[in-house]
């Protein structure tokens, strides 16, 4: 009984403290009660089917003008009663970044029931993209050899009638199309890994001088990095504009770089976890693409990212991210604007995927690592469109 009233004050203190919506007025209402959801998972993207689910609340009081709301934006309706005192609610998600499990019943004046409170687990596009582009091609076919199985499921329930008469059906149908849905993304993954990158840079070539390309040196940076340049450098305009190479998912937004906030380069007792932080601080302003492919691009050295660019956001091929700028530069009068872009290649760690922390991302091996400027050139096209 203390651990319960403990729950409902933490519920309590999100939904003052931590939610999009400020509710003052919370009241307990002894004959509601709620039965169950008929799935267990909502989806965060739009789908007809995976980003709605339905709740069953029973009640000699008439719930007609109650919704079901929460933390997250969703719209919820009351569907025609088949059983007395039994309301089944169909909830629809609507958001593509919120992860907020917790939904509840809310009266027509805005008021919440606390004893309402019930869980969803939220599933995001972001989280299966993500574990799927850290599979190799061949463990992808396998999957989608163990999907394959369910295809006969295709004709059972292509179609379902009254959904609010039969939960276990309702299942059924959730299921398959959470693996039809499943097939399609790994079948687009594949099949988008047989083509090539576009340059971040729309209508200019890779860089063939030896400095602007990965593995030239950079002694000058010894003292604090490698000394090794591990990416392109793309000769532009200030404020040209930078596009995404690939379709994929935003990773990591970094804007609002400051002149001062080079200070923070450490320089002595270095560590290689010290190393790679200091080369993030020199990147300034930063995008981090998951390509559809497997791999991951870092935009660094931006002048501003685009405002609607967040992370976890999905991004088709050219969309714009950002515009070239000298964040990151220790030199405030530079003037060689350059796209500066590391290609990360994804080390296909079946145990890590989609698990990678920032700082595992940043020490993935980049193209080319190692490789002599004379190769680079001759072969950087073979993952790049001309």
């Amino acid at each position: 009984m203390y651990a319960k009233k403990i729950f409902f004050t933490l519920l309590l203190g999100l939904s003052f403290f931590g939610s999009t919506y400020v509710y003052s007025n919370f009241y307990r209402a002894e004959n509601i009660i709620f039965k169950h959801t008929y799935s267990p998972f909502i989806y965060s993207w739009n789908h007809e089917v995976l980003s709605k689910n339905f709740v069953v609340f029973q009640s000699n009081q008439d719930l007609s003008w109650f919704s079901i709301s929460g933390w997250c934006e969703m719209r919820s309706k009351l569907l025609p009663q088949v059983v007395s005192q039994q309301y089944v609610f169909e909830v629809e998600l609507l958001s593509q970044t919120c992860s907020n499990p917790f939904f509840f019943l809310q009266d027509s004046d805005w008021k919440s029931l606390t004893n309402t409170f019930f869980q969803i687990q939220i599933r995001s596009y972001f989280e299966l993209f993500n574990l799927y582009t850290d599979f190799t091609s061949q463990r992808l076919h396998q999957l989608l050899t163990q999907l394959e199985k369910h295809k006969e499921q295709r004709i059972l329930f292509s179609r379902l009638q009254n959904l609010s008469l039969d939960n276990e059906m309702y299942r059924k149908y959730f299921d398959f199309h959470q693996i039809e849905y499943q097939k399609n993304l790994i079948k687009n993954i594949l099949e988008n890994r047989t083509e090539k990158y576009t340059i971040p840079v729309a209508g200019f070539e890779l860089p063939t001088l030896i400095s602007k390309l990965p593995n030239s040196g950079r002694p000058y940076r010894a003292d604090h990095t490698y000394g090794i340049h591990e990416w392109w450098d793309i000769d532009t305009k200030k404020w040209q504009e930078v596009i995404a190479i690939d379709d994929g998912i935003i990773l990591r937004v970094v804007d609002g770089f400051l002149f001062e906030d080079l200070q923070k380069i450490k320089r002595e007792n270095l560590s290689h976890l010290d190393k790679l932080v200091n080369l993030d601080i020199l990147r300034g302003n930063q995008v981090w693409l998951k390509t559809n492919k497997w791999d991951v691009i870092f935009y660094g050295h931006l002048d501003e990212v685009n405002k609607n660019i967040s992370e976890w956001q999905v991004v088709k091929r050219w969309q714009s991210l950002g515009t070239v700028g000298i964040s990151g530069v220790p030199d405030l009068n530079y003037t060689d604007f350059h796209l500066h872009f590391e290609l990360r290649q994804n080390p296909f760690n079946h145990q890590k995927a989609g698990k990678y922390t920032f700082e595992e991302y940043m020490d993935w091996d980049w193209y080319f690592k190692w490789k002599n400027s004379q190769y680079i050139i001759q072969n950087q096209y073979t993952i790049f469109q001309k």
